[in-house]
C-alpha cells in the first residue's frame, strides 16, 4: 500500500496527495495518461 502511494507522488509529484482525495474519474480527466489513472486503483 505504501509503495502505491509513493509511486503516485513520484509520478504526479505534489499533486499525488490531491489525486487521493479526488475520484478516479476526475483523475483520469486531469491526467493525460488515462491508462495510468485506471491502473492506480488496481495497484492498491
Amino acid at each position: 500500500m505504501g509503495t502505491s502511494q509513493r509511486e503516485l507522488i513520484s509520478r504526479t509529484g505534489q499533486q499525488g496527495t490531491k489525486k487521493c482525495h479526488e475520484s478516479p474519474q476526475a483523475i483520469a480527466a486531469r491526467t493525460p495518461n488515462r491508462a495510468d489513472a485506471h491502473a492506480i486503483p488496481p495497484l492498491k
